[in-house]
């Protein structure tokens, strides 16, 4: 199976509830935490940091 290392991502927790949204802002620092690049496009400043 492919492994990429390189993920991007625009506005990821838009339009989903605030249960959704932390669980895919703690998967995407996972991924990050296991070596994948990741670029994220948002217009929600704390998302980005």
């Amino acid at each position: 199976m492919l492994s990429p290392k390189l993920l991007f991502v625009a506005q990821p927790t838009w339009g989903v509830d605030i249960g959704a949204a932390s669980a895919v802002r703690s998967r995407l620092v996972a991924l990050r935490n296991e070596g994948m690049a990741i670029l994220v496009i948002s217009e929600e400043l704390e998302e980005l940091f």
